[in-house]
């Protein structure tokens, strides 16, 4: 594999900075505002765009956390109990 590009890395570079820079405003609004941090408005926004429930995994792959990380909050948010492949009919 070939060295990167000096002119792309530096693309990258901005991006990266421009990224933290709009998630870092983003986070100071969303609390400031609404009291609530941004990882928990994507739980928010990906259980509202799914009518209001999904299963637990699917929750996790969507807003690409550790299924555990969701976990306490969405309880908090009245999170639907779903059953499991064992607990099926």
């Amino acid at each position: 594999m070939s060295a990167p590009d000096p002119d792309r890395l530096e693309v990258w570079r901005e991006f990266l900075i421009a990224h933290g820079a709009l998630e870092r405003m983003l986070t100071r609004a969303l609390q400031e505002e609404c009291n609530l941090a941004l990882p928990w408005f994507e739980v928010m926004e990906a259980l509202h765009a799914a009518g209001g429930h999904m299963r637990f995994m699917e929750l996790a792959e969507k807003v690409m956390v550790h299924p555990l990380v969701a976990l306490a909050p969405a309880r908090q948010y009245g999170r639907r109990r779903t059953r499991g492949p064992r607990e099926a009919e």
